[in-house]
């Protein structure tokens, strides 16, 4: 299923995002385990890589943005260069298929976007924490 929506969706635009969601994933998981396990590392140390999974999350949006309007322009070149009529039923068809990029790099900033709340809040729960336990 995954590679039908990346073949039709665009393999130069959707290749690019999988490889970044991928390496999302694995910045996700270790600061997961970072934050729920904290050992004995410094609570700066723990902040790294956070804005990181935000931006990585912001360029899949924006690269699946960039592949929805790379293909309504070339759809719109062919439309223009065939001087047929053409009927609405092939443009929404031809329209469809443009958004996949942009929904798929929309699904994973969601999700980035939701992972790097979550880790945030557990940084300042652990930062606060040890704020605390310093002051005493």
């Amino acid at each position: 299923m995954l590679q039908e929506l990346i073949i039709s969706g665009g393999v130069e635009f959707m290749l690019p995002i999988t490889l970044v969601a991928l390496l999302l994933l694995v910045l996700i998981l270790v600061k997961t385990l970072q934050l729920v396990l904290p050992k004995s590392t410094s609570i700066d140390s723990l902040k790294k890589g956070l804005p990181a999974i935000l931006f990585m999350g912001s360029l899949c949006f924006a690269y699946g943005a960039l592949g929805q309007t790379m293909g309504i322009y070339q759809m719109l070149q062919v439309i223009s260069g065939s001087g047929k009529e053409i009927s609405p039923h092939i443009i929404a068809a031809g329209l469809q298929i443009s958004m996949i990029p942009t929904l798929y790099g929309l699904g994973i900033f969601i999700i980035a976007s939701s992972c790097w709340f979550l880790l945030q809040s557990r940084y300042k729960q652990l930062l606060k924490k040890d704020t605390l336990s310093k002051g005493r």
